[in-house]
C-alpha cells in the first residue's frame, strides 16, 4: 500500500525514503481500526509498534483490500498532488476507506476535501479548532483524536 500511485504521487522520495509513507499507512489502518473498545488514535511510536505487532496482521488482512480501493478513488478523482499536511494524510485515508466501505458519495467526500484544502489554505475560521490540534504534540491521542472525530463528522454529512 505504500507503493500506491496515490502514495507515490502525493509523497517526495525523502518521506518514502524514511518510511513517513509506511507510517501513513500504519496511521491508517490505527485509524480504520479504531472501535468503542479499541482506541488507536495516539500516533506515538511506541503506539504505533504496539498495534502493528498486537495488531498489524489481523487490520492488514482484514481492511487492505478495501483500503486500496479507497485508495484507487482518490488517485482517480484527485489527479495532482493533494494540498495537504503529511499529518491530514491518515486522516483523507481513513475518510476515504469509510466512503468505500459504507457505499457512501465519493463524489461528495472529494468535494469535502476539496473543501477542507482550500479553507486550510485561506486560513479559515471553520478549521481554527482543527488547527489548533495541527500546532504541536501532533502525535498526541487528544490531538489525533480531535482531527479523527472532525473527519468522522464529514462523513456523517456524506
Amino acid at each position: 500500500l505504500r507503493n500506491h500511485e496515490f502514495v507515490l504521487k502525493n509523497s517526495s522520495k525523502a518521506q518514502r525514503k524514511n518510511n513517513t509513507t509506511r507510517d501513513w499507512i500504519i496511521q491508517s489502518l490505527m485509524l480504520i481500526s479504531t472501535t468503542h473498545e479499541n482506541d488507536f488514535t495516539s500516533f506515538k511510536q511506541n503506539d504505533m509498534n504496539k498495534f502493528v505487532s498486537d495488531y498489524g496482521e489481523q487490520a492488514i488482512l482484514e481492511k487492505s483490500a478495501t483500503l486500496k480501493e479507497a485508495m484507487d478513488k482518490l488517485n482517480s478523482v484527485f489527479e495532482e498532488k493533494l494540498n495537504i499536511k503529511q499529518l491530514d494524510f491518515p486522516m483523507v485515508l481513513f475518510a476515504a476507506y469509510r466512503c468505500t466501505k459504507d457505499k457512501k458519495s465519493f463524489a461528495k467526500l472529494s468535494d469535502a476535501i476539496n473543501k477542507f484544502i482550500m479553507d486550510y489554505n485561506n486560513n479559515s475560521n471553520t478549521l481554527a479548532d482543527y488547527k489548533k490540534h495541527s500546532q504541536s504534540s501532533t502525535t498526541s491521542r487528544e490531538n489525533v483524536g480531535a482531527r479523527f472525530n472532525y473527519w468522522k463528522n464529514i462523513l456523517k454529512t456524506i
